[in-house]
């Protein structure tokens, strides 16, 4: 998986990118026009430089190329930065939670991701609740998202190599602990069932958090050696986004600080596998 340049500050990733839509294209996008034009001074002026010819947007000698100008292009504005965006898989996270971050909140269209109509909801049901509160759902619901896909990416990897080492049956057998992870989730199922909600699934493994799923490849670590760079940093992370995922489980708002240490967890998460 290819992966972008480090940026300090996620944010001047939305600042240079709004810059270039507003500015006239130049000869060069270098240094001091990242600087100049698009105010981002200093060191992360610098960064920035490496990380638009990194994303795409710039031939290797820094004059813009046709993916800049669609990106400038209202008409063709979206595709061409999703493109971009996709090329790098889910290092790409960090563009497309600071891009939409913007968009909600200043009502700013960068063009990212296509507007389509959410169907089957009855907006005047939705009318009595304050637009500001509207807006930070719409926000937060970009990280539930993030959450949603890294949570069922990691169980579907650990069922798959699980499922490879020890057949179909492997949740029952003895890689699973008995009192730490099996029983835990078979309590979630059965409270599921019990309250009489249709149950999210018949797997056990679909209802274990990021914890049970961080002990389930660090016990079984001989199998997952090969897929992480570290057992140590599998547990650190999974810990950390366990953390910042309670927020969003339940409903609160995040700072912008707790939402770079989000996207700054999920591309570690990513990092740390081989």
């Amino acid at each position: 998986m290819a992966s972008l340049p480090y940026v300090t500050s996620p944010g001047n990733i939305v600042k240079a990118l709004v810059g270039i839509k507003a500015a006239a294209v130049p000869d060069r996008v270098s240094q001091d026009f990242v600087k100049t034009i698009l105010k981002i001074p200093g060191g992360s002026g610098d960064q920035m430089t490496s990380f638009l010819k990194k994303l795409g947007l710039t031939n290797p000698d820094g004059s813009p190329n046709e993916v800049y100008r669609k990106f400038r292009n209202p008409v063709s504005s979206g595709a061409a930065i999703a493109t971009a965006i996709r090329a790098f898989g889910m290092s790409g996270l960090q563009i497309s939670l600071s891009m939409s971050n913007v968009e909600h909140q200043f009502g700013f269209d960068l063009g990212h991701e296509k507007k389509a109509a959410v169907k089957n909801r009855k907006a005047a049901e939705y009318e009595q609740f304050e637009a500001a509160l509207r807006a930070q759902a719409a926000r937060m619901s970009e990280f539930y998202e993030v959450f949603y896909c890294l949570e069922n990416s990691i169980r579907k990897l650990v069922a798959d190599i699980m499922v490879e080492d020890s057949g179909a049956d492997w949740w029952t057998g003895r890689r699973v602990d008995e009192d730490k992870i099996r029983k835990p989730a078979a309590a979630r199922r059965k409270k599921e069932v019990d309250s009489g909600v249709t149950p999210r699934s018949e797997r056990l493994i679909d209802y274990t958090t990021f914890g049970e799923l961080s002990q389930l490849i660090t016990d079984n670590w001989e199998l997952f050696d090969p897929v992480f760079q570290s057992k140590t940093a599998v547990s650190n992370v999974s810990n950390q986004l366990n953390l910042l995922r309670g927020p969003i489980a339940h409903c609160n708002p995040t700072d912008e600080l707790e939402q770079e240490r989000l996207n700054l967890a999920v591309r570690t998460w990513f990092k740390i596998m081989s």
